[in-house]
């Protein structure tokens, strides 16, 4: 017989008595409330959108130019708050007083 190795497509079997963890619903990180908003975002999005840059009227000096900064203007806002957000949570992580996992998480998320 020949000596069987474990890989990553071929993982070993878990040793007995052991039971492996399954995933369901109830293992998700998401709850109820999450979701809604996620929907409710995707839903929102594309009415946004029509709304923003193809119903709004043209600028009298600027023409449909103007429609651009609809969708520039806030992108670069949230990407000022990202970065912001994750430099003063790496910085407070640190900092070994207030040293914790969940700003180091929020630093990433962000």
């Amino acid at each position: 017989m020949t000596a069987r190795t474990a890989t990553a497509t071929d993982p070993s079997p878990a040793p007995a008595g052991t039971a492996r963890p399954r995933s369901s619903a109830s293992s998700a990180t998401g709850t109820r409330a999450t979701r809604v908003i996620g929907v409710l975002a995707l839903i929102g999005l594309p009415i946004l959108l029509l709304l923003g840059l193809v119903t709004s009227p043209e600028d009298v000096e600027m023409g449909d130019s103007v429609r651009i900064m609809y969708v520039h203007v806030p992108s670069a806002w949230l990407a000022y708050l990202a970065f912001g957000v994750t430099a003063l949570c790496s910085i407070l992580y640190l900092w070994r007083r207030t040293r914790s996992l969940t700003l180091d998480r929020f630093a990433g998320a962000s």
